[in-house]
């Protein structure tokens, strides 16, 4: 397919990108729109990972650059589709996103105007803001224990020992808890990686010269 509008593209108008792009190409990847849904332990992925979904990603920042005065107008699309893509607990498909990020930078550094600069400026920054990992801060055994310290008043005896008796009702409400304490922990440990990833991507790109040369200077 992406062969296939390589070969042909260069005869395309602008609406009918639009048409390709909106209802062929990014609804390819349309499982990715759920921010941190697709989780590695999910099997029925894997073989979609393996193969159509880094092919595609690929295929998809490569026709970008190759078309890019019919495509950059639909850059906004493309990014919104990185963010979904790096945004995700399943590493793979977030180191797949945060590869070519870098690679649509890289590639069209000397193509980008100041309109999309800014559009991948504000990207750069939700990214920075989604993966940084609040829950650590939520998950503070020190904060825990001041807000309960803060219950300890005329009455709270007895709502502390009502909550003991549903406890004790059963042991399904401990599962469910130690469960959310996984997924907490885990959620932590990705956004952190994955920050530390965009991190590392912004220093890659202040070693290239062509990066420094062609961004916008804010004054």
């Amino acid at each position: 397919m992406f062969d296939a509008l390589v070969e042909n593209g260069a005869h395309f108008k602008g609406e009918l990108w639009d048409k390709t792009c909106k209802e062929l190409l990014f609804p390819m990847f349309e499982v990715l729109n759920k921010r941190w849904q697709v989780s590695s332990t999910q099997d029925d992925m894997s073989v979609w990972l393996s193969t159509t979904l880094i092919q595609a990603l690929r295929n998809m920042i490569g026709l970008f650059g190759y078309y890019f005065d019919e495509l950059s107008r639909m850059l906004d699309g493309y990014l919104n589709l990185l963010v979904s893509c790096i945004c995700q607990d399943n590493e793979t498909i977030s180191k797949i996103g945060i590869s070519c990020l870098k690679d649509i930078v890289i590639h069209n550094i000397t193509k980008f105007g100041p309109k999309h600069w800014e559009k991948i400026d504000d990207a750069f920054a939700q990214l920075f803001k989604l993966t940084t990992a609040n829950e650590l801060f939520l998950a503070d055994p020190l904060r825990k224990q001041q807000n309960g310290d803060a219950g300890d008043e005329p009455g709270a005896a007895q709502e502390e020992s009502d909550e003991d008796e549903e406890i004790l009702d059963g042991t399904s409400t401990a599962i469910d808890e130690s469960t959310e304490q996984n997924d907490e922990r885990s959620t932590i440990v990705i956004k952190c990686v994955l920050q530390l990833h965009m991190i590392q991507i912004l220093s890659e790109l202040f070693e290239t010269d062509e990066f420094y040369d062609n961004i916008p200077i804010i004054t």
